[in-house]
């Protein structure tokens, strides 16, 4: 599916693609393409401008499904993904570029609550032109509470 998006102000332009295919429950793959249009804004500094960006990023999650008494819930997961990101800003002629890779996992604990951990390693920037090169390691971790599980099967629609 892909998307344009355009708004009669004076904005940049971006297209959206995305796809994802699961051929089980417990294995999704996704992929995804950006492009932001930021050049016709003609906007500059001393030394740098904007320019055209795009962004393409690609992942796989492998689950487990425990069977309820209302369908299936997700107890764990993994995930591994990647990314290039060509930035919007252009720096003494040089395009601030991105590459990582990502790697999580999420487990349910009792009572509805559920627990992850994401870790992703990556390369920013350039060091010619005395610029700043950036390589990264960033963990996150998140705790979800999933409140649905207290409705005892009623929906609201």
């Amino acid at each position: 599916m892909c998307t344009y998006y355009f708004e009669d102000i004076k904005a940049n332009k971006k297209v959206q693609c995305n796809t994802n295919s699961s051929n089980t429950k417990v294995t999704t793959f996704v992929a995804d393409y950006s492009f932001d249009e930021w050049s016709s804004l003609n906007i500059k500094g001393a030394g740098w401008s904007l320019v055209n960006s795009n962004r393409i990023s690609a992942g796989a999650e492998f689950s487990s499904i425990k069977k309820t008494l209302h369908g299936g819930m997700q107890r764990n997961s993994i995930q591994f993904g990647g990314f290039l990101n060509n930035s919007y800003l252009k720096v003494n002629n040089y395009q601030i570029n991105e590459w990582g890779v990502t790697t999580g996992i999420t487990s349910s604990l009792r009572g509805g609550m559920r627990i992850g951990a994401s870790l992703e390693a990556g390369v920013r920037g350039t060091s010619q032109a005395n610029l700043i090169k950036e390589n990264y390691i960033q963990l996150n971790l998140n705790f979800l509470y999933l409140d649905f599980f207290n409705s005892k099967g009623r929906r609201y629609d």
